[in-house]
């Protein structure tokens, strides 16, 4: 705001007034929640955001200040889903394609059912909150060509 000295000694416009400066609450905060929380901030003051199990703060930003024009230094504030990318403890010579598997959530790969099929155990895997696939039930691959000579012997023995 600007103000002239006029004639007489007298200011232009209206006094000028001071206002702290604040910044009101983010208005979208998926899958989480804020700390501390409240409906306005200060200027300068700092939030952190929280996510729900499951959840991880996008772009690993977690916390925000109010800035001098009230807004934050980040923003949206935003939790999203994690996935599991690290397939190293599901590793198997046998396995095609490995699903893309939230947290908590339970998938079956893709194995080449045209040469093996499962034995025992199951083709399904799960996300843990450490980004790792683990097998439900650590499954045992066989060849459908020993399962063919198998039923070959049996059936000449059964001669």
């Amino acid at each position: 705001m600007e103000r002239v000295c006029e004639e007489y000694n007298k200011w232009s416009g209206e006094k000028p007034q001071c206002s702290p400066v604040t910044c009101n609450k983010p208005s979208s905060i998926g899958n989480g929640w804020l700390t501390p929380d409240q409906q306005s901030y200060n200027y300068n003051s700092t939030i952190k955001l929280a996510c729900f199990a499951g959840y991880e703060v996008r772009d690993g930003k977690m916390i925000g200040t109010c800035l001098e024009y009230g807004n934050w230094s980040l923003e949206p504030l935003q939790c999203v889903r994690i996935i599991c990318n690290d397939t190293n403890s599901v590793r198997h010579e046998y396995i095609d394609a490995y699903p893309n598997v939230a947290f908590n959530e339970v998938e079956n790969v893709t194995y080449n059912s045209s040469f093996f099929h499962l034995l025992n155990g199951s083709a399904e895997v799960y996300c843990s909150e450490d980004r790792k696939l683990s097998w439900l039930n650590s499954p045992e691959f066989g060849t459908l060509y020993v399962c063919f000579v198998a039923l070959y012997m049996y059936i000449l023995l059964q001669l």
